[in-house]
C-alpha cells in the first residue's frame, strides 16, 4: 500500500476499480463460467455491483451466485471522494454507485451488500453500522464462524445458493 518511498498511495480506488474489472474481463476471457464468486473484503467490494449491473448480459455469468465477506479492516489514508463517478462503466448507473458518493470503507461495504445474493461475516467482530446494515438486507447471511467449522459451514451456504438456482431453473 506503499510507494518505495514510504508515502501513501493516493489511489486506492483507482486500484480497485483495476482489479474488480480485470478478475472478470479476465474470468470472461477464459471462458469460465463461475458458480459462486466469493469476494472477500473492501479490496472487491465492487465486484457484486459489477457483475450484476456491468455484466448481466453475459451468458458467462448468468447463473454465477455472489457471496460477499465482510471483514473489520482498515486503510491507510483516504479513497477518492470521485470514486463514484470513477467506478461508472456501461450497465451501472450513479444511482447504483450512490452509497458510495462518500468513498470509505463502510460504504464500499454496503455496496456489495447491496449486490451479493449472500453475505459472510469474516471477522469476529465488525462495524455495529455494518452489522445492522446486513442485518436488515434481508440477504443470507452466515455469522462468523470459528476455523473449526469455517468449511462446512461455508460448503453448506454454498449448497443452499445453488441449490435456489437449480429450483429456480
Amino acid at each position: 500500500m506503499h510507494e518505495l518511498d514510504g508515502e501513501f498511495f493516493d489511489f486506492h480506488d483507482e486500484r480497485t476499480i483495476f482489479f474488480c474489472r480485470g478478475v472478470l474481463e479476465t474470468v470472461r476471457k477464459l471462458g469460465w463460467a463461475p458458480d459462486v464468486v466469493h469476494c472477500h473484503g473492501w479490496m472487491t467490494a465492487l465486484v457484486p455491483m459489477y457483475l450484476k449491473k456491468a455484466f448481466a448480459e453475459d451468458p458467462i455469468f448468468a447463473d454465477t451466485k455472489i457471496i460477499y465477506s465482510a471483514y473489520n479492516q482498515e486503510i491507510e489514508g483516504e479513497l477518492s471522494s470521485e470514486m463514484a463517478k470513477k467506478a461508472l462503466v456501461v450497465g451501472v448507473d450513479e444511482k447504483d454507485t450512490a452509497v458510495i458518493k462518500e468513498a470509505n470503507l463502510l460504504n464500499l461495504n454496503k455496496l456489495a451488500v447491496n449486490f451479493a445474493d449472500a453475505v459472510i461475516v469474516g471477522s469476529e467482530k465488525i462495524d455495529d453500522e455494518l452489522t445492522k446494515y446486513i442485518q436488515d438486507s434481508g440477504k443470507k447471511t452466515l455469522s462468523y464462524q470459528s476455523e473449526d467449522n469455517l468449511v462446512s459451514e461455508y460448503n453448506l451456504l454454498y449448497d443452499e445458493l445453488l441449490e435456489e438456482e437449480v429450483i429456480l431453473s
